[in-house]
């Protein structure tokens, strides 16, 4: 069985780095090699990790003098591994029992275009495992608390982009250069880790500033994600949308669908980024409009995409009330979102 290399880099925070990697070395039965990135600790922290050698043997200790941050921290780790599979692990992140060997489980079992793997976890909403060994999800990025990494993948797309300096923004993008190099990226339901979050980012000057700079740089990069709306009234109404549903997907936009019945999305592919909203079938429209105009300040759906013409000419009509886009065609669709997504938001 080949090992797995964990990277885990630590900047202070000496009582959650000591918890991390006590439930790490407790809960981790599948092989692995730690690697830590000691990036510019006090001295408590630095003399704790320099005493993890006796614990872990094969610890590889890469030491900075200064806060290098995180992007630049988890890129040391990552070529200085040897392994097919790279997992990268925050300090303030806390596996359970077996956690990697269901990571591994997931990954390995699945389609072999699956590039990366989050396990499940309170970042996802979750208090728990919600499946059983082998079953995942599809996602639209990778998180970056507890990030599975095939070697593969980096030896074909490239390293994370250090443009993102401290952090924010690194992991979507380095997830948006796999999806474009044919990857997925799943989470895996059997395996959990809970992440305290913030701990150490949350200590830096101008966290908001940062964020709100990285995040300018990928939406020109890669465009903003959108909320986008199909309406399904009846069975036939996805026929022929599942390709567009799909390509939307992969763009890393939102598909909320309302309808009728949960039943008339079986066939779709189990994704975070797809959302089943019921609507009865008496006045479906008009139900849809409420719910509608209830998002309009708080994920706002941008284009609504509809088979029927009368329920386009409902949804053209009211269009004062939604706000949003109807297109007249599935290319048209694409079309929009290209243009939408470098937009700024209107609202």
């Amino acid at each position: 069985m080949n090992k797995c290399d964990i990277i885990i880099p630590v900047w202070n925070e000496l009582e959650s780095t000591k918890e991390c990697i006590n439930r790490l070395k407790e809960s981790t039965s599948y092989p692995y090699r730690l690697i830590v990135i000691d990036n510019g600790s006090l001295k408590p922290t630095g003399d704790y990790l320099e005493s993890l050698k006796t614990v872990f043997p094969e610890l590889l200790l890469i030491k900075n003098s200064v806060n290098l941050g995180f992007v630049k921290a988890v890129n040391q780790g990552i070529v200085s591994s040897d392994s097919p599979h790279i997992c990268i692990l925050n300090n303030d992140a806390y596996v359970t029992q077996d956690w990697l060997t269901l990571l591994m489980d997931a990954v390995l079992s699945g389609p072999g275009n699956i590039g990366m793997a989050n396990p499940t976890s309170n970042v996802f909403g979750r208090d728990s495992a919600d499946g059983e060994k082998y079953e995942w999800q599809e996602l639209d990025c990778c998180k970056g608390f507890c990030m599975l990494i095939k070697r593969e993948v980096v030896d074909r797309i490239g390293l994370f982009d250090e443009i993102y300096g401290m952090g924010y923004f690194e992991e979507k993008d380095f997830s948006r250069r796999a999806i474009e190099a044919g990857y997925i990226c799943i989470r895996s339901k059997a395996s959990f880790v809970f992440h305290k979050d913030r701990l150490s980012f949350g200590k830096i000057e101008g966290r908001d500033e940062i964020f709100t700079k990285n995040e300018a740089i990928y939406n020109k990069r890669w465009g903003r994600p959108l909320n986008i709306a199909f309406m399904v009234k009846k069975k036939d109404d996805l026929k022929g949308g599942q390709s567009l549903i799909y390509e939307l997907l992969r763009r890393g936009h939102c598909v909320n669908i309302f309808s009728t019945k949960r039943e008339y999305l079986d066939g779709l592919k189990d994704h975070i980024q797809i959302r089943f909203i019921r609507a009865g079938n008496l006045l479906f429209e008009n139900q849809v409009l409420f719910k509608l105009w209830e998002r309009l300040r708080k994920k706002r759906i941008e284009i609504i995409v509809t088979k029927e013409k009368s329920t386009k000419k409902f949804f053209d009509m009211f269009k004062f009330v939604h706000r949003a886009d109807v297109p007249d065609s599935y290319d048209e669709v694409v079309r929009l979102c290209e243009i939408k997504s470098r937009q700024g938001r209107d609202w």
